[in-house]
Order: C-alpha cells, then structure tokens, then sequence
C-alpha cells in the first residue's frame, strides 16, 4: 500500500501528462506535446477556441493536431482510436493542464525578499537638484503597477 501511493506522489511530481488513445491509458511529455503543436503546420491556438464554438473546420483541424501530436488515430474501423469529441476533449484537457502547470510554477526568478529596499524611508529626494535628470518623488515609485496576467492560456500565453 505505501508503495503504490509512493508511486502515485513520484508520478504526480514528475509532471507528466496522462491520457486514454481508445485502448489503454498512455502518457506524454507536456514540453513535447507543446513544440510539437507550436511547430504543427496547420494548427494555431485560436481553432481550439473556434472547435469549442462549433467551427467544423476548426475541429477537423483540432482533430488531426490531436492525432499528430498525440500520436493517436481517429476511430475509423469502429475499434481502436477516439473520435472526432474525444479528440477534441484530448485537446481541451491537455491546454487545462498547461494551464494548471503555469498556475503552480513560481515564475519569478527573484524572490520578493531579495528586492526589498534595505534604505530607510527617506522624504528627502533621491537625487540632488543639480541632476540632469532631477529628483525622483518617492511617491511615483510606489505607484507603479505590474501588468496583470491574462485569464486565458489557450495553449500557449500570450505575450
């Protein structure tokens, strides 16, 4: 029992993204499956929107992604392979697990303790007035804002 759920935790840290081809369940690198669909001929990030909307183009195109990527076939003989909805549900469960990866990793490469001032608050101007560039007000500082981070990963971040 200890076993199986050391196992478990080794495979959940790994990072590895699992998924059923129509026979048994496989897995896949998530960084592979995600060059292979930046570098697909035929797919961009906006038909997997375009497939959820009722497109009939874009699903063909989602599916056919879906099988080069995954290396999975349609179902055609009525045994093996996913069809055309499974494929595109392949599609959609693997962008929501990009999605939760983003959601989890720590982006910043400094963490915020190292860029804290360590000066004391000072309401003097930082500069002296004969600067070329002049005074910097304190105020302005503390105002500045991060962009936000978009909702929507669609597979791939928009930057």
């Amino acid at each position: 029992m200890l076993r199986l759920i050391g196992q478990y935790l080794w495979r959940r840290r790994r990072n590895i993204f699992r998924f059923n081809d129509g026979r048994r369940v496989r897995s896949a690198d998530p960084i592979a499956v995600a060059i292979a669909l930046h570098e697909h001929k035929h797919f961009l990030p906006r038909h997997l929107g375009d497939a959820v909307g009722g497109d009939h183009e874009a699903m063909m195109i989602v599916a056919r992604a879906a099988c080069d990527v995954f290396g999975i076939s349609l179902l055609a003989d009525g045994k093996d392979g996913l069809t055309v909805t499974e494929s595109l549900e392949l599609m959609l469960a693997f962008d929501a697990y990009l999605w939760s990866l983003k959601k989890s990793i720590d982006l910043s490469l400094t963490k915020q303790g190292y860029t804290e001032s360590t000066l004391p608050e000072s309401s003097e101007p930082i500069t002296n007035d004969t600067s070329d560039c002049g005074p910097i007000e304190t105020e302005s500082l503390s105002e500045v804002q991060t962009p936000s981070e978009p909702e929507s990963s669609h597979l791939y971040p928009v930057n």
